[in-house]
C-alpha cells in the first residue's frame, strides 16, 4: 500500500458508483484511494450562474398592489379634452371667410364633431379665426371660419396639412348660449393571470444526503429553486404577457412592458445600433411634453446600459444611488444611476431578464417589431395621477379575507408530520399558485426608447 504524494495516473484508475453512491477509484500500485478512506472534499456551498431578477418587486415594496374582486378588471382614462385639426381641403386665398374640411370624424350634419360654432382658432402661422358654421363632407367634420381681425385671407396664412389649434371661443354681447361638447372617458382593461408550479418529492429523496447542500435532503434545495422559478414566471408574465381575450378559458394577462412598447398612447422612440446623446435627449424632452414628468425610472439591457451611462456622463448627479433608500430603509436593493436633463431626473438601472436568452431570445435583425432587450429601456412613471398609482400590481382578493397573490400550501403524504395524511403515496408535494396582474394607467407618461436596427 503506498503512501505520500500519489500522481495523477495513479489516482485516476478506473472509476465506479457503487452501493449507497460511493465513489470508489483504484489506482495503481494499490494506493489507498482504493479503500475508499480517502475522497474528495466536497464544498458544501451551491453556486448557481444566473441571479434572480425581480423588478416588479419594486412596486409591492412601494406598496403598489392591492387585491381585487375579479379576474377581469377595467378602468377608465380621460383622453385630450382639447384636440387641434389638420386642415385637408384649403382654399386660403379667397375672399374674407373659407369652409375647410377637418381630419375630425362627424355626422352628416357635423353636429357630433369637435367644433362647434364661435370657437377661436389659431394656425400655425399664428393667425386667428373664428368659427361661424359646421357641417360635414365624406365622414369629417367642415368648419366655416373667418380671421378674428375681419381682414381677407391671403396665401401663407395657411396651408393643406397643417393644423388649427383651439384657443377658446368669442361670443357678441346678448348670445345665445353655445351648443355643448360631450367627453367621455376610454375604458381600458385587464385580466388576472393564474400561474402555478409543483414540487412533488419522494419518501427515498426527502431521506437520502447529499454533499452540495451539507449533508440535507437534495429535496429542499429542489424545492427553492421551484420556488425562485415561479418567482420568474410572476416576473415574466407582469412584465412581457400578452392579454387573452375575456372569452378565453384561460386567462393570459398583459405585461407592463407590452402595454408601453405596444401600446398607441405611449412615448416610443427608436435609433440606430447604439443610443446617443441627441436620442436620449430627444426622448426625455418627448416624455416631458407628454406627460409632464420630472422624474423616471428606466430599466435598461446591458448594451443600453453601456452606452447611456456613456452618452450621459456629463449628466450624473451624484454617481450612483440606491433607489431602496425609501423611509430610511434599503427595502428594493435597486442601485441606480441618476442623471438630470431639463428638470427631469433620470434613474437608471439594469434589468437582468432584458438579457436573459432563455426567456427573450434574439438571433440578430432588430426592427421596430422585433426587438433586441439588451438594447431597450422601458422608461416607467412610478408617480400618481389623482391620488391613484399610474402603475400597480394586481392579485385576486374577496373583501380583505383569502388572497391569491401568492399561495403555498403542502399536501402531506406518508412522509408528513402528524398522524394525519392527504393521500397514501410515500412522499410529500409542495404547491404555489398565484393569480397576479399589472395595470398601467396614462400611456402618455410613460416609453420606450430602443435600438430599431
Amino acid at each position: 500500500m503506498g503512501f505520500g504524494t500519489a500522481t495523477d495516473a495513479q489516482i485516476a484508475g478506473t472509476t465506479s458508483v457503487k452501493q449507497g453512491q460511493t465513489l470508489v477509484a483504484r489506482g495503481q500500485d494499490d494506493w489507498i484511494f482504493a479503500s475508499g478512506i480517502l475522497t474528495t472534499e466536497q464544498s458544501d456551498i451551491l453556486s448557481y450562474q444566473y441571479s434572480q431578477y425581480l423588478g416588479t418587486s419594486i412596486l409591492e415594496r412601494l406598496g403598489k398592489y392591492e387585491g381585487i374582486a375579479q379576474s377581469d378588471w377595467s378602468w377608465n382614462e380621460m383622453e385630450r379634452t382639447r384636440k387641434s385639426c389638420q386642415v385637408k381641403s384649403p382654399n386660403a386665398g379667397s375672399g374674407t371667410s373659407q369652409t375647410v374640411t377637418t381630419d375630425i370624424p362627424s355626422d352628416a350634419a357635423g353636429s357630433d364633431g369637435y367644433y362647434i360654432v364661435g370657437d377661436q382658432l389659431i394656425t400655425e402661422s399664428g393667425v386667428t379665426i373664428i368659427v361661424s358654421a359646421v357641417s360635414a363632407a365624406g365622414g369629417f367634420q367642415t368648419i366655416t371660419i373667418s380671421k378674428a381681425d375681419g381682414s381677407a385671407f391671403v396665401a401663407g396664412d395657411f396651408a393643406e396639412d397643417e393644423r388649427f389649434g383651439h384657443l377658446g371661443n368669442a361670443f357678441g354681447e346678448y348670445s345665445d348660449a353655445p351648443k355643448g361638447r360631450l367627453n367621455l372617458p376610454v375604458t381600458k382593461r385587464n385580466l388576472l393571470q393564474k400561474m402555478r408550479r409543483s414540487v412533488h418529492i419522494s419518501g427515498d429523496a426527502l431521506t437520502s444526503r447529499v454533499y452540495p447542500t451539507g449533508g440535507a435532503s437534495w429535496a429542499y434545495e429542489q424545492e427553492m429553486i421551484e420556488m425562485e422559478e415561479f418567482a420568474r414566471d410572476r416576473e415574466n408574465v407582469t412584465m412581457f404577457g400578452e392579454m387573452s381575450s375575456p372569452n378565453a378559458p384561460v386567462y393570459t394577462t398583459e405585461g407592463i412592458v407590452r402595454s408601453i412598447a405596444f401600446g398607441t398612447d405611449s412615448v416610443k422612440t427608436t435609433f440606430g445600433s447604439s443610443v446617443t446623446e441627441q436620442d436620449l435627449q430627444d426622448h426625455i424632452l418627448a416624455l416631458r411634453v407628454s406627460g409632464g414628468v420630472k422624474e423616471m425610472l428606466v430599466y435598461a439591457g446591458a448594451q443600453f446600459m453601456a452606452d447611456a451611462t456613456t452618452a450621459l456622463r456629463e449628466y450624473a448627479i451624484g454617481g450612483a444611488m440606491d433607489y431602496g433608500t425609501f423611509n430610511g430603509k434599503n427595502v428594493v436593493g435597486l442601485g441606480l444611476n441618476a442623471y438630470k436633463f431639463m428638470d427631469v431626473t433620470v434613474y437608471f438601472v439594469h434589468y437582468p431578464a432584458f438579457d436573459d436568452q432563455e426567456t427573450l431570445p434574439y438571433a440578430g435583425g432588430a426592427s421596430a417589431s422585433k426587438i433586441n432587450y439588451s438594447n431597450f429601456s422601458l422608461w416607467l412613471n412610478l408617480g400618481k395621477d389623482k391620488g391613484h398609482d399610474l402603475i400597480s400590481l394586481k392579485y385576486k382578493q374577496l373583501a380583505g379575507e383569502e388572497q391569491r397573490k401568492f399561495l403555498y400550501k403542502t399536501e402531506d403524504g406518508m412522509m408528513g408530520e402528524g398522524a394525519k395524511v392527504a393521500n397514501g403515496k410515500d412522499g410529500i408535494s409542495t404547491h404555489m399558485l398565484s393569480e397576479i396582474g399589472a395595470e398601467v394607467r396614462c400611456l402618455n407618461k410613460h416609453g420606450v426608447l430602443y435600438a430599431a436596427s
